[in-house]
């Protein structure tokens, strides 16, 4: 929630912005901030049992390294990556929530999406700030307006 004030016109805290990052392909760019960087940070993992058991058995370790992948789908090697992810930030001190669901089809997608309005919702009275209206995007819908009419 990125606001300038609370309800009370007083400055508004700081608090994190969601950004939906996907496994090891974001680590990379991201993890060394939130691993290092200020604790102002909270991460959610969301896992997939369903993902979690896909693929194929991998028959030879076809990455050269020490680590034994043979007889692990590519699915076990991500559920790793998660779990191990969650194990260093919580060893550098880093807060994070894992939410495990079974499949994500509709029906998950829309729980989902209310479980993030609900946090978000408190979230926003918790920090005495309006959640819901967006002062910094009414700037743009009138500059918008403005153009058009000229």
């Amino acid at each position: 929630m990125a606001k300038k004030n609370d309800r009370l016109g007083k400055s508004a805290p700081r608090a994190s912005t969601p950004i939906p990052l996907i496994g090891s392909r974001d680590q990379h760019s991201v993890l060394q901030q939130i691993s290092e960087g200020h604790r102002d940070k909270f991460i959610w993992f969301i896992r997939v049992s369903e993902s979690e058991d896909f693929g194929p058995n991998l028959e030879n370790d076809i990455f050269g390294a020490d680590v034994k992948y043979e007889n692990k789908n590519l699915g076990r090697v991500f559920a790793a990556l998660a779990v191990s992810t969650a194990q260093g930030l919580k060893q550098v001190g880093v807060n994070s929530l894992t939410l495990r669901l079974g499949r994500l089809h509709e029906k998950e997608v829309g729980a989902l999406f209310m479980i993030f309005q609900v946090v978000v919702a408190a979230l926003g009275e918790h920090l005495n700030i309006n959640a819901f209206d967006q002062p910094g995007v009414e700037l743009g819908k009138r500059l918008a307006k403005d153009i058009l009419q000229n």
